[in-house]
């Protein structure tokens, strides 16, 4: 692939059975045959959540389900271990359908279940949405404070092990005169917010903990608000976010990406 994920040898995305022929690998392929052959085609299966590695085959092309899902979006798939699943991905799925029997025996179970023996548990709450001009207000009122802005996602594998770390710093640093303001970068859409409050219930207990930056190009904010990050330095893909503290004086220092 080419350094902006979008072209090169693999730049189709694809799902092809493995040797089962019961489950489905994400894999990426040019959409050519291979030379010599007009019906079989090269498809790269990367490990997760390592991409480096991985595995290929070489695959009929009437077994190939072409996706039209954007190369790095489907790569973010494959590095958070299947935490982020675009939905291109999951309608292609192979489905089928259940047998009457199956459905006629799973009525009958229900119906035999006391009414109110074992009520549906609560819907964890979605995180909420912050936009540029919001965050920008809200780094204002920590003015005289040190203030630590902390870009994430939950396509990004680091970030979410260091999520239940990054909150208890958060509860401790407070009575030192430190606040953090978690922010993630997933894509601002109700789906996503769905996913983040999951994750952050499980991770810090509480779904509200960061807002999503409802933002179209998250890295020109970024920059806006601290001149001094460097957009190009930013690596292509996967991108880990390294915080940064604001001084006293001054509380709209960004986050700056990181390298590793």
């Amino acid at each position: 692939m080419t350094p902006d994920v979008d072209s090169g040898v693999f730049a189709r995305v694809v799902l092809i059975p493995d040797e089962s022929g019961r489950v489905r690998l994400l894999g990426f392929t040019s959409g050519r045959p291979v030379p010599g052959s007009t019906t079989f085609f090269c498809v790269f299966v990367p490990n997760a959540p390592n991409p480096i590695g991985g595995r290929l085959y070489f695959v009929p092309h009437a077994e190939c389900r072409f996706l039209t899902v954007p190369t790095r979006e489907a790569l973010k798939c494959v590095v958070s271990g299947g935490n982020f699943v675009p939905e291109g991905i999951g309608n292609r799925c192979p489905h089928r359908p259940m047998k009457r029997k199956f459905w006629l025996g799973l009525l009958a179970f229900l119906a035999s279940l006391p009414v109110g023996a074992n009520p549906a548990p609560a819907q964890t709450p979605s995180a909420p949405f912050i936009t540029p001009a919001q965050l920008k207000a809200t780094l204002a009122g920590h003015k005289g404070r040190v203030v630590v802005l902390h870009l994430w996602a939950t396509w990004c594998g680091p970030c979410l092990k260091e999520l239940p770390l990054i909150a208890k710093l958060a509860r401790e640093a407070s009575s030192q005169g430190v606040d953090f303001l978690p922010v993630s970068l997933d894509d601002p859409t109700n789906r996503n917010a769905a996913l983040v409050g999951r994750v952050l219930a499980a991770k810090t207990g509480d779904s509200q903990w960061s807002p999503i930056l409802k933002a179209d190009r998250p890295e020109d904010f970024v920059a806006d608000l601290d001149p001094s990050w460097k957009v190009r330095s930013q690596p292509s893909f996967p991108t880990t976010a390294r915080a940064t503290c604001a001084t006293p004086s001054s509380a709209t220092s960004a986050a700056a990406p990181s390298s590793d």
